[in-house]
């Protein structure tokens, strides 16, 4: 105890440094590491979306919405006051989107129809400004809506998929006939006697 009260303040921060520097250091590159790999993967949903924001139908477009509310989760205010509300927009965007991307479309006119489908795709590049900025991109939100490249081609093969897909479905529930166009008939045989098969005779057999 008396050699204790002989060691100062100053060799008691020494101390306290020499054992919590390398235990602060790793936890500091671990809180690193998870910050790169976390705008990693918010890189990667803002890629995706942006290569697929022409069509939005397409498989990995859908899965990086759903992604979302996974990686951009906000982390609490008193953590990092300097992200929280950067990703609490984003969360905020992509909820009132899904929310209008999940409405039934089922029995509505074609009028509202193209309203809806309209502020779907506002709302969508709503949420593409939003990640942009908590990237620290600074992309113009109709820079977002105008750049997008879609073939014509590719339009009409997806239109004419769809169509084939309705149509097939509305046969295999009932709600549609499938149409046949007869152009000719077999005959019988009785009515052409040349198209019969003719008939192999037996051979004689030999007289003794």
């Amino acid at each position: 105890m008396q050699f204790l009260s002989t060691i100062e303040v100053k060799d008691w921060l020494m101390i306290s440094a020499t054992i919590l520097g390398p235990i602060l250091a790793v936890q500091a590159q671990k809180a690193i590491e998870r910050w790169r790999s976390r705008r990693e993967a918010k890189l990667r949903i803002f890629y995706v979306l942006m290569a697929n924001r022409a069509t939005q139908l397409a498989p990995e477009h859908v899965h990086a919405l759903n992604q979302i509310d996974l990686e951009f989760l906000p982390a609490p205010f008193w953590l990092a006051p300097w992200q929280y509300n950067k990703d609490k927009a984003v969360t905020s965007a992509w909820a009132l989107y899904s929310q209008t991307l999940n409405k039934d479309t089922t029995n509505i006119t074609e009028a509202e129809f193209v309203s809806w489908r309209d502020r779907c795709n506002d709302l969508f590049y709503d949420l593409l400004h939003k990640i942009s900025l908590n990237l620290g991109f600074h992309f113009d939100r109709a820079q977002l809506s105008k750049g997008a490249y879609h073939p014509t081609g590719h339009w009409h093969r997806e239109r004419l998929q769809n169509m084939v897909l309705e149509g097939a479905a509305k046969v295999l529930w009932g709600e549609q006939e499938l149409k046949m166009a007869v152009t000719a008939l077999p005959e019988a045989p009785e009515a052409a006697p040349h198209l019969a098969r003719p008939t192999r005779t037996k051979p004689e057999r030999d007289k003794a």
